[in-house]
Protein backbone atom coordinates (compact mmCIF):
# COMPACT_ATOMS: atom_id res chain seq x y z
CA UNK A 1 0.00 0.00 0.00
CA UNK A 2 0.95 3.28 -1.02
CA UNK A 3 1.89 6.22 1.03
CA UNK A 4 -0.48 8.35 -0.78
CA UNK A 5 -3.43 5.59 -0.73
CA UNK A 6 -2.63 4.55 2.84
CA UNK A 7 -3.22 8.70 3.61
CA UNK A 8 -6.51 8.53 1.64
CA UNK A 9 -7.47 5.25 3.50
CA UNK A 10 -7.04 6.55 6.81
CA UNK A 11 -8.80 9.95 6.01
CA UNK A 12 -11.71 8.75 4.35
CA UNK A 13 -12.00 5.98 7.56
CA UNK A 14 -11.99 8.65 10.04
CA UNK A 15 -14.45 10.88 8.23
CA UNK A 16 -17.25 7.86 7.99
CA UNK A 17 -16.44 6.93 11.23
CA UNK A 18 -16.86 10.38 12.59
CA UNK A 19 -20.11 11.56 10.66
CA UNK A 20 -21.54 8.06 11.49
CA UNK A 21 -21.47 8.49 15.20
CA UNK A 22 -22.75 12.35 14.83
CA UNK A 23 -25.52 11.06 12.57
CA UNK A 24 -26.40 8.39 14.89
CA UNK A 25 -26.54 10.51 18.13
CA UNK A 26 -28.45 13.55 16.25
CA UNK A 27 -31.08 11.47 14.76
CA UNK A 28 -32.04 9.79 17.94
CA UNK A 29 -31.52 13.01 20.29
CA UNK A 30 -33.62 14.89 18.10
CA UNK A 31 -36.21 11.65 18.11
CA UNK A 32 -35.90 12.67 21.86
CA UNK A 33 -36.48 16.36 21.83
CA UNK A 34 -39.77 15.52 20.09
CA UNK A 35 -40.88 13.77 22.74
CA UNK A 36 -40.64 10.18 20.48
CA UNK A 37 -38.28 8.67 22.74
CA UNK A 38 -41.26 6.79 24.55
CA UNK A 39 -42.60 5.44 21.50
CA UNK A 40 -39.96 2.87 20.80
CA UNK A 41 -39.86 0.81 23.93
CA UNK A 42 -43.71 0.40 23.66
CA UNK A 43 -42.96 -1.83 20.69
CA UNK A 44 -39.85 -3.48 22.00
CA UNK A 45 -37.58 -1.24 20.73
CA UNK A 46 -34.34 0.47 23.22
CA UNK A 47 -32.87 3.56 21.53
CA UNK A 48 -30.04 5.54 22.81
CA UNK A 49 -30.57 7.38 26.25
CA UNK A 50 -30.89 11.57 25.46
CA UNK A 51 -27.52 11.95 27.20
CA UNK A 52 -25.72 8.87 25.10
CA UNK A 53 -26.78 10.77 21.73
CA UNK A 54 -25.58 13.92 22.84
CA UNK A 55 -22.13 12.13 23.86
CA UNK A 56 -22.04 10.96 20.65
CA UNK A 57 -22.98 14.39 18.95
CA UNK A 58 -19.84 15.78 20.72
CA UNK A 59 -17.19 12.79 20.30
CA UNK A 60 -17.84 12.53 16.25
CA UNK A 61 -17.50 16.20 16.20
CA UNK A 62 -14.73 16.02 18.13
CA UNK A 63 -13.00 13.43 15.99
CA UNK A 64 -13.87 15.05 12.95
CA UNK A 65 -12.20 18.34 14.21
CA UNK A 66 -8.91 16.40 15.64
CA UNK A 67 -8.25 13.73 13.27
CA UNK A 68 -6.09 15.63 11.07
CA UNK A 69 -2.35 15.29 11.93
CA UNK A 70 -1.87 19.21 10.45
CA UNK A 71 -5.39 20.63 12.70
CA UNK A 72 -4.68 23.74 13.90
CA UNK A 73 -6.33 27.41 14.76
CA UNK A 74 -9.68 26.70 16.17
CA UNK A 75 -9.67 23.33 15.76
CA UNK A 76 -7.51 21.65 18.88
CA UNK A 77 -8.96 23.85 21.64
CA UNK A 78 -12.95 23.23 20.14
CA UNK A 79 -12.18 19.50 19.52
CA UNK A 80 -10.98 19.44 22.93
CA UNK A 81 -14.16 20.87 24.70
CA UNK A 82 -16.43 18.52 22.75
CA UNK A 83 -14.51 15.77 24.14
CA UNK A 84 -14.04 16.92 27.20
CA UNK A 85 -17.94 17.30 27.35
CA UNK A 86 -18.50 13.89 25.92
CA UNK A 87 -16.20 11.99 28.40
CA UNK A 88 -17.18 14.32 31.47
CA UNK A 89 -21.23 12.99 30.78
CA UNK A 90 -19.93 9.50 29.97
CA UNK A 91 -17.92 10.00 33.48
CA UNK A 92 -20.87 11.82 35.60
CA UNK A 93 -23.24 8.68 34.35
CA UNK A 94 -20.86 5.91 35.35
CA UNK A 95 -20.32 7.20 38.33
CA UNK A 96 -24.38 7.00 38.70
CA UNK A 97 -23.62 2.76 38.37
CA UNK A 98 -20.89 2.54 40.64
CA UNK A 99 -21.94 3.94 43.44
CA UNK A 100 -25.78 4.33 43.36
CA UNK A 101 -25.95 8.54 42.91
CA UNK A 102 -28.04 10.59 40.67
CA UNK A 103 -26.75 13.64 39.70
CA UNK A 104 -29.94 14.80 37.68
CA UNK A 105 -28.48 14.53 34.34
CA UNK A 106 -30.14 11.50 32.83
CA UNK A 107 -33.59 13.40 32.53
CA UNK A 108 -32.95 17.01 32.47
CA UNK A 109 -33.25 17.53 28.16
CA UNK A 110 -35.82 15.07 27.87
CA UNK A 111 -37.70 12.01 30.24
CA UNK A 112 -38.83 8.10 29.75
CA UNK A 113 -40.83 6.12 31.36
CA UNK A 114 -39.76 3.82 34.16
CA UNK A 115 -39.54 0.20 33.48
CA UNK A 116 -37.71 0.36 29.82
CA UNK A 117 -35.64 -2.90 29.49
CA UNK A 118 -31.87 -2.72 29.45
CA UNK A 119 -31.99 0.36 31.82
CA UNK A 120 -31.22 0.88 35.19
CA UNK A 121 -32.51 4.11 35.52
CA UNK A 122 -35.12 5.97 33.25
CA UNK A 123 -33.18 7.65 30.31
CA UNK A 124 -29.92 6.90 32.17
CA UNK A 125 -27.45 5.64 29.39
CA UNK A 126 -25.65 1.71 30.73
CA UNK A 127 -22.48 1.12 32.02
CA UNK A 128 -21.26 0.01 28.60
CA UNK A 129 -21.88 2.99 26.87
CA UNK A 130 -21.10 5.27 29.89
CA UNK A 131 -17.16 3.74 30.16
CA UNK A 132 -16.84 3.54 26.16
CA UNK A 133 -17.74 7.44 26.61
CA UNK A 134 -15.02 8.15 29.39
CA UNK A 135 -12.47 6.16 26.82
CA UNK A 136 -13.09 8.03 23.65
CA UNK A 137 -13.27 11.09 25.65
CA UNK A 138 -9.92 10.17 27.04
CA UNK A 139 -8.67 9.44 23.11
CA UNK A 140 -9.65 12.57 21.68
CA UNK A 141 -8.22 14.69 24.68
CA UNK A 142 -4.87 12.73 23.42
CA UNK A 143 -5.32 13.43 20.31
CA UNK A 144 -6.22 17.36 21.29
CA UNK A 145 -2.89 17.24 23.66
CA UNK A 146 -0.45 15.90 20.63
CA UNK A 147 -0.26 12.12 22.48
CA UNK A 148 -1.92 10.67 19.44
CA UNK A 149 0.24 8.04 20.06
CA UNK A 150 -2.10 7.01 22.83
CA UNK A 151 -5.17 7.09 20.79
CA UNK A 152 -5.20 3.89 18.77
CA UNK A 153 -4.99 1.69 21.98
CA UNK A 154 -8.07 3.48 23.58
CA UNK A 155 -9.39 2.83 20.58
CA UNK A 156 -8.42 -0.40 20.60
CA UNK A 157 -9.91 -0.54 23.99
CA UNK A 158 -13.53 0.63 22.65
CA UNK A 159 -13.73 -1.53 19.85
CA UNK A 160 -13.08 -4.97 21.66
CA UNK A 161 -15.39 -3.71 24.48
CA UNK A 162 -18.07 -3.57 22.19
CA UNK A 163 -17.60 -6.67 20.54
CA UNK A 164 -19.58 -7.99 23.18
CA UNK A 165 -22.46 -6.91 23.04
CA UNK A 166 -21.97 -6.79 18.77
CA UNK A 167 -21.66 -10.81 19.22
CA UNK A 168 -24.94 -10.62 21.63
CA UNK A 169 -27.15 -8.86 18.93
CA UNK A 170 -25.91 -10.91 16.29
CA UNK A 171 -26.31 -14.31 17.59
CA UNK A 172 -29.18 -13.43 20.60
CA UNK A 173 -26.69 -14.12 23.96
CA UNK A 174 -29.17 -11.87 25.41
CA UNK A 175 -26.85 -11.66 28.64
CA UNK A 176 -24.42 -9.78 26.81
CA UNK A 177 -26.37 -6.63 26.02
CA UNK A 178 -29.92 -6.88 28.08
CA UNK A 179 -28.99 -7.02 31.74
CA UNK A 180 -29.56 -3.55 32.54
CA UNK A 181 -26.95 -2.89 35.66
CA UNK A 182 -23.91 -4.31 33.86
CA UNK A 183 -24.14 -5.11 29.94
CA UNK A 184 -27.72 -2.81 28.70
CA UNK A 185 -26.78 -1.41 25.89
CA UNK A 186 -28.96 -0.68 22.85
CA UNK A 187 -27.58 -1.41 19.31
CA UNK A 188 -27.64 1.95 17.49
CA UNK A 189 -25.13 2.81 20.62
CA UNK A 190 -22.94 -0.10 19.86
CA UNK A 191 -22.14 0.66 16.28
CA UNK A 192 -21.37 3.98 16.47
CA UNK A 193 -19.02 3.57 19.99
CA UNK A 194 -17.90 0.94 17.57
CA UNK A 195 -16.95 3.49 14.88
CA UNK A 196 -15.26 6.20 17.04
CA UNK A 197 -13.07 3.20 18.40
CA UNK A 198 -12.15 2.94 14.71
CA UNK A 199 -11.66 6.21 14.14
CA UNK A 200 -9.23 6.40 16.90
CA UNK A 201 -7.29 3.87 15.97
CA UNK A 202 -6.95 5.47 12.04
CA UNK A 203 -5.79 8.98 13.91
CA UNK A 204 -2.51 7.78 14.53
CA UNK A 205 -1.36 5.95 11.75
CA UNK A 206 2.62 5.96 12.24
CA UNK A 207 2.67 4.06 15.43
CA UNK A 208 0.49 1.80 16.72
CA UNK A 209 -1.58 -0.90 15.47
CA UNK A 210 -2.43 0.67 12.21
CA UNK A 211 1.08 0.79 11.33
CA UNK A 212 1.83 -2.94 10.92
CA UNK A 213 -1.33 -2.97 8.64
CA UNK A 214 -0.25 0.15 6.61
CA UNK A 215 3.52 -0.48 6.12
CA UNK A 216 4.95 -0.88 2.51
CA UNK A 217 7.16 -3.47 2.91
CA UNK A 218 6.88 -7.81 3.66
CA UNK A 219 5.12 -7.80 7.28
CA UNK A 220 2.11 -5.25 6.37
CA UNK A 221 1.44 -7.12 2.79
CA UNK A 222 1.71 -10.94 5.13
CA UNK A 223 -0.69 -9.25 8.02
CA UNK A 224 -3.13 -7.86 5.23
CA UNK A 225 -3.46 -10.83 3.55
CA UNK A 226 -4.26 -12.62 7.21
CA UNK A 227 -6.98 -10.18 7.59
CA UNK A 228 -8.25 -10.94 3.64
CA UNK A 229 -8.26 -14.48 5.02
CA UNK A 230 -9.98 -14.34 7.65
CA UNK A 231 -12.75 -12.05 7.11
Amino acid sequence: MTAHSSSAFVTWGIRVAGALASAVGALFFLVWLAGGGNEFPVQGIIIPKTNAALALILSGAALLLLAPENAGGLRRPAGGVLAAAAGLLGALTLGEHLFGLDFGIDQLLATEIPGVARTASPNRMGPPASLSMVLVGLGLLAVAFRRRAVAPYVGLAVCVMNLVPAVGFLYGIHGFYDQSRLTGIAWPTVVALSALGIGLVLSEDKRGPLALLLRDDAGGALFRRMLRRCC
